[in-house]
């Protein structure tokens, strides 16, 4: 990465975190708290980190463009997929960008295949016009009005303090096995440096670990991002839901494209036919456009069945 910025004297480079946060929020509309960030913590005790992947991000000479490395490190792109979506809201508010995946040597073409596909999955998948103007009703059966979203709008307010609830016992446990795996990675490293355990080993057993950690912080992630504006993410939902039809309508393929994501996976076209299947909760949405029942029906684990 070193010899990356090296070779590109010509692009001014911020490393440090309030180098990012001060350039971007005096260039951009955007506030703090749409930065790229993870929140650590709650109560009095929350730490916010800005661009927490700790990635140089290049400016150019004009500072229109601005350009975002990222190091491949992983063989599968999990990481880097986290990575788009915690910058998508910062590129999309920028007038030229590009990211560069820099490849170590001996890095298999495939891996950095599998990569270069998930930045297309994420940002750059248009839908050809035919497909996309017989996905026109999927908008129209998903759509919701009158007295109904007013209803569910209630119920999301009243579990806003289970919600909470279940995200600190949940955060509480990770950070718990967190702290276990890294426990148990220190002392595999100094069985190491004691000649306890042969290097072969050492590598196999650090490797388990270094994979638990990951997973162990991609959920800890999740669970953090889903916590943040539980009822203002799940009344926007109701709102997109409403709005559907007429927003998917006006917007450009590339636009639309995005949003048949947001609401819609696993479609099928066949033979003129489209069967979709929708995201949860869109598809709560859709069926009760069909039925006419709105009322959830929860299984033992507080989750609408079927």
């Amino acid at each position: 990465m070193l010899d990356h910025i090296i070779a590109h004297r010509d692009i001014t480079w911020l490393g440090a975190e309030h180098d990012k946060v001060a350039h971007f929020l005096t260039t951009t509309s955007l506030r703090r708290e749409e930065l790229p960030r993870l929140t650590f913590g709650r109560g009095a005790d929350v730490t916010v980190r800005y661009f927490p992947d700790k990635l140089p991000i290049g400016v150019s000479l004009d500072g229109r463009s601005h350009v975002f490395l990222y190091l491949l490190s992983e063989p599968i792109g999990d990481d880097f997929r986290l990575f788009l979506r915690r910058h998508a809201e910062l590129l999309r508010a920028l007038p030229a960008w590009s990211i560069r995946l820099l490849v170590p040597t001996g890095v298999e073409s495939e891996v950095a295949d599998a990569y270069e596909a998930v930045f297309r999955e994420e940002l750059a998948t248009p839908l050809h016009p035919t497909v996309a103007n017989e996905l026109r009703w999927f908008y129209q059966s998903a759509d919701i009005t009158g007295t109904v979203d007013g209803k569910l709008a209630t119920v999301l307010r009243e579990s806003q303090t289970d919600k909470e609830k279940f995200v600190r016992a949940s955060m509480l446990r990770l950070q718990q096995q967190q702290m276990l795996l890294r426990s148990k990675l220190d002392r595999v490293y100094e069985d190491r440096l004691s000649d306890a355990i042969p290097e072969e080993l050492w590598n196999s057993k650090s490797a388990a670990l270094q994979d638990e950690l990951r997973q162990v912080r991609t959920e800890m992630e999740r669970h953090e991002v889903a916590s943040q504006e539980y009822e203002t993410a799940g009344l926007q939902i109701l709102e997109l839901a409403q709005t559907a039809y007429s927003s998917y309508v006006a917007k450009n393929p590339h636009e639309q494209a995005r949003l048949i994501k947001t609401l819609v996976s696993n479609s099928t076209f066949d033979r003129g036919s489209l069967s979709p299947t929708y995201v949860k909760p869109f598809d709560v949405f859709a069926k009760g456009s069909e039925t006419g029942d709105w009322l959830l029906r929860l299984d033992s684990n507080q989750q609408p069945s079927g």
